[in-house]
């Protein structure tokens, strides 16, 4: 994926984020009057998302309650902070949850390939990228960006694709 694309994609998770949260305090609050906040703060949550392969809309919901603040004071930090707190991020968590959800369906008779291909399965660009033994062309080819980009700043998860898929990661880096 060209990095315009990616860009918009990211815009439009960073929007969707925002939505949520106002709808989050129309429901929960009866507020009406919700003023624009940070737009950089929701493309850090859209990133994050992202590079975790959590629903964004999931996310807000589930982070806003864990914030000890008024809820006219909550900002997009806020919510990334207390998913920090919550859940120190352990990869190799990370990688067994999608390795079994990818069996799970091989075993209904789809390949490998084809699964970490197709885009309705909620996987991550970087395992989707690193899970082969041996690096599928066709699979960087198409995530390869996405999953460069998805590790760039994610120093454990630099370090989980060096140690354990060596080669993919090779093919990553120069991305």
């Amino acid at each position: 994926m060209d990095r315009q694309l990616i860009d918009a994609e990211l815009q439009a998770q960073a929007q969707l984020a925002e939505e949520a949260f106002k709808k989050y305090l129309r429901l929960h609050y009866g507020q009406t009057n919700i003023k624009p906040r940070n737009s950089v703060g929701w493309l850090q949550i859209a990133k994050v998302c992202r590079n975790m392969g959590w629903d964004i809309v999931d996310f807000v919901n589930s982070t806003i309650p864990m914030v000890n603040k008024t809820h006219y004071y909550i900002t997009p930090t806020d919510l990334i902070n207390a998913a920090i707190k919550y859940k120190e991020l352990n990869i190799q968590d990370e990688w067994d949850g999608f390795k079994k959800d990818l069996l799970t369906y091989m075993s209904e008779g789809l390949n490998e390939e084809d699964v970490l291909l197709n885009p309705f399965y909620s996987f991550p660009a970087w395992f989707r990228c690193l899970y082969s033994k041996t690096p599928s062309e066709k699979v960087i080819e198409h995530w390869g960006n996405m999953a460069a980009e998805e590790i760039r700043d994610n120093t454990k998860l630099i370090e989980f694709a060096k140690s354990n898929r060596p080669e993919n990661w090779l093919k990553l880096e120069v991305l």
